[in-house]
């Protein structure tokens, strides 16, 4: 399957918005995977999750769990109790349903955690989580400077990893305060990404 058969796929599965969201999002990683010294074969596979990892944004909480059900991925009581984390854990699974042939384990798990992150992610991973952030087509004020300030400093700071990690924490604690201004509750996962980060910062 070339990609522009992919990407006509993918379009009838989103709205026009999610797929315009899905198309930066995979230049967003591009860019962030030449940044980091990437291998085009790497960089090329950092696209591929990129353009996969809103497969299922567009089901309901509901239609999450009998898909769920479906390709037998176990769903936690918190996973059930923050629905937007939802995508991601269906996300993977049909990816690797319905492109067995284009996905690998890599993949699948930059898909897995791209929104609520986790402990010990590889560079891989992390790169999509901050993609999918600070892509341009998101408005928002706080996401736009975001933005601005991870490339500010990607140009002006000598070590790029330390960077991305700074700036992935503040992103995960944005997430984090906005998720209790919303009055729902923080997946573990959430907290357990801020902790990691912090004690990576540390060393």
């Amino acid at each position: 399957m070339d990609l522009d058969f992919l990407k006509q796929t993918l379009k009838t599965r989103m709205t026009e918005a999610r797929y315009q969201h899905t198309l930066s999002v995979a230049d967003e990683a591009l860019v962030l995977a030449q940044s980091f010294g990437f291998s085009a074969e790497d960089g090329n596979r950092l696209y591929l999750a990129a353009l996969l990892h809103d497969i299922t944004k567009s089901l309901s909480s509901e239609e999450h769990i009998a898909l769920a059900d479906v390709l037998a991925v176990p769903l936690t009581k918190d996973d059930i109790a923050s629905p937007p984390v939802l995508h991601a854990i269906t996300g993977a699974a049909l990816a690797k349903h319905d492109f067995p042939d284009l996905v690998d384990d890599g993949i699948l798990a930059a898909i897995r955690w791209h929104t609520t992150g986790k402990a010990d992610m590889t560079l891989f991973e992390k790169l999509l989580y901050l993609a999918d952030y600070i892509e341009p087509t998101r408005t928002a004020p706080i996401c736009l400077a975001r933005r601005r300030a991870f490339y500010h400093d990607l140009a002006t700071r000598s070590d790029k990893v330390e960077t991305l990690n700074i700036h992935l924490l503040a992103i995960s604690e944005d997430t984090r305060s906005h998720i209790i201004a919303q009055n729902r509750p923080v997946h573990p996962l959430t907290d357990e990404i801020i902790h990691a980060l912090k004690q990576e910062l540390k060393h």
